[in-house]
């Protein structure tokens, strides 16, 4: 009876949603459904501010972004991005601004575009643009500058770079940090492939090719990015069947993904083999906008289930999200400096509700 009503109100409770009148909270006053549930609201979810959301919108060919507030359920427009072709979900936030890169393409030929969004002003603008052979590009936030792995390729095709980039935003100056040079008529080279950041160090997930042979390591850098040390990652050679995404330290706990939504948690520095390892099929991390030292948090889609790991305890620890109605799951998970987390759900039709939580309400 019980389950029957809980699914009346959520029916009741998305249907209000979708005729964009006001929305209740259920349950807890922490949790509550918002009113983004219509097919047109918005296309993609870029990031979750402690105050609102970013909304990105495809409108007449051009990628326009929007704040959506949640104390006001208003949504506002910040600005557009023309002949936008595609955007990664990875973002970096300094001092109320959120930067990210696009990809246009122009002339056949892919130009990556940084772009900034100042959270003060809501006011979009152009850092800077370059054409690079490598499209997509990954960051992180070290001492207020932006940090970010790039690629290019000669006009020949016979050598490429592998290399990190800082950018301060200050001073719009760019400057290379580390470069791989990689020449294809050598039976030896290195590749970046993504990069993390976790109490001071820096973690390069590195592809080595030798001898016909793909081979991937984790290279682990001091804060002046000196060498320590590399860690084999043969156990796990499976993740990288698929083009690595997600690449996260912490503790002494290494996270990383593939494109195929493919997943390991191990510890870093005692990797087990892959068949005495459980494999995470669609065991994806939450998205922040500004990294946690703290607890760590993960979902897995077309389930009802997030996880939660703390620095404190070092237990991974699950819970059911507990408004997720028959025939839904959770597709997309963001979270805020201040513990809230923002929930996509998305139906077997393709419906969706999204709903604005707390770490505390799912895990008590």
């Amino acid at each position: 009876m019980k389950k029957m009503i809980f699914a009346i109100i959520m029916i009741l409770l998305a249907f209000t949603a979708g005729c964009g009148e006001t929305v209740s909270y259920i349950e807890k006053e922490s949790t509550r459904l918002l009113p983004l549930s219509k097919p047109n609201d918005y296309n993609s979810l870029i990031a979750q501010t402690d105050d609102s959301l970013i909304l990105l919108k495809y409108e007449e060919g051009a990628a326009v972004y929007y704040r959506y507030y949640f104390d006001t359920d208003k949504k506002i427009r910040i600005g557009k991005v023309e002949n936008h072709f595609v955007s990664t979900a990875n973002t970096a936030y300094i001092d109320d601004t959120l930067y990210f890169f696009v990809t246009k393409r122009e002339e056949g030929a892919g130009v990556n575009y940084l772009y900034s969004i100042d959270l003060t002003n809501n006011k979009l603008t152009l850092e800077y643009s370059e054409k690079r052979f490598q499209t997509f590009n990954y960051m992180i936030v070290r001492d207020e500058k932006i940090i970010v792995f790039k690629g290019d390729l000669s006009d020949d095709g016979q050598t490429a770079v592998s290399y990190l980039e800082e950018y301060d935003p200050k001073t719009k100056k760019q400057t290379v940090l580390l470069v791989f040079d990689i020449d294809f008529t050598q039976s030896a080279r290195k590749t970046i492939r993504n990069i993390d950041s976790y109490n001071n160090f820096f973690y390069l997930l590195v592809e080595e090719f030798e001898n016909e042979k793909y081979e991937h390591f984790i290279y682990i850098y001091d804060s002046h990015l000196e060498y320590i040390e590399k860690i084999d990652l043969s156990n796990i050679s499976e993740i990288f069947t698929s083009p690595p995404g997600d690449l996260k330290v912490f503790e002494d706990y290494l996270y990383i993904s593939n494109f195929s939504n493919r997943a390991f948690w191990v510890k870093l520095h005692e990797i087990p083999s892959a068949q005495d390892n459980e494999i995470l099929h669609e065991f994806n991390i939450a998205k922040e906008l500004v990294a946690y030292d703290q607890s760590i948090l993960f979902f897995q889609r077309n389930t009802s289930t997030i996880y939660l790991m703390d620095k404190d305890s070092g237990v991974l620890k699950s819970a059911e999200f507990p408004y997720v109605p028959d025939g839904y799951y959770i597709s997309y998970v963001t979270r805020d400096s201040k513990d809230n987390i923002t929930v996509y759900l998305l139906s077997e039709e393709n419906q969706r509700l999204l709903y604005h939580s707390t770490i505390a309400d799912v895990f008590g």
